[in-house]
């Protein structure tokens, strides 16, 4: 009985050391691939385009071309403005940030930030680097349910403080940005540097 447990063990043993040995050998080859390792102990790397994959509808300019250089801190910069904008939209759909648009011009930067209701006194606008900062607070007049204001029935309008940050594509010029809040959109003037 003991030589038989035995005979068993071992043979459970060889067939895992045999699938741990096959694994290793696969992750060896698929690391050598990745990392473009030749038989001949030269490195080639290739990344794959990925632009068609993770960014569908990508704009004209965003990502080098080919026989263009790979810039990592522009990529990086481009995907967190791109990461920026899905965020942004998905929470506008549910009425809690306000719309924002940015246009690039030759000589500045025009943001232009949908904000009705907003107190004027509480906007507030902040350029630190190529970074905007901007608060806003808004809020609904006063509640009144006599019969002559009427009651409310429904209502999606945001009250409270929205904070919206923004990198810019490009150096720019603090000292010389202009705010305006006209019809209920605020729109800066941001100089480039």
């Amino acid at each position: 009985m003991k030589n038989q447990t035995l005979i068993v063990i071992t043979t459970v043993l060889v067939i895992v050391l045999g699938i741990q040995a096959y694994m290793t050998f696969q992750l060896h080859k698929r690391l050598n691939h990745f990392s473009g390792q030749h038989p001949s102990g030269s490195f080639e790397i290739t990344l794959p385009d990925m632009s068609k994959t993770l960014w569908p509808k990508a704009d004209k300019d965003d990502g080098p071309s080919k026989g263009d250089s790979w810039h990592p801190y522009e990529e990086m910069q481009n995907t967190q403005n791109k990461m920026g904008r899905i965020f942004n939209k998905s929470l506008s759909h549910l009425g809690k940030t306000p719309e924002m648009n940015l246009q690039e011009k030759p000589d500045n930067y025009v943001v232009t930030v949908n904000t009705p209701g907003a107190d004027e006194s509480s906007l507030a606008v902040k350029l630190e680097g190529q970074t905007l900062h901007i608060a806003i607070k808004t809020e609904h007049a006063k509640d009144e349910s006599d019969e002559k204001q009427g009651k409310y029935q429904y209502r999606e309008r945001f009250v409270g403080e929205f904070q919206r940050v923004l990198t810019l594509p490009g150096p720019a010029d603090a000292t010389k940005m202009t705010t305006e809040y006209r019809n209920g959109v605020l729109t800066v003037t941001v100089p480039k540097a």
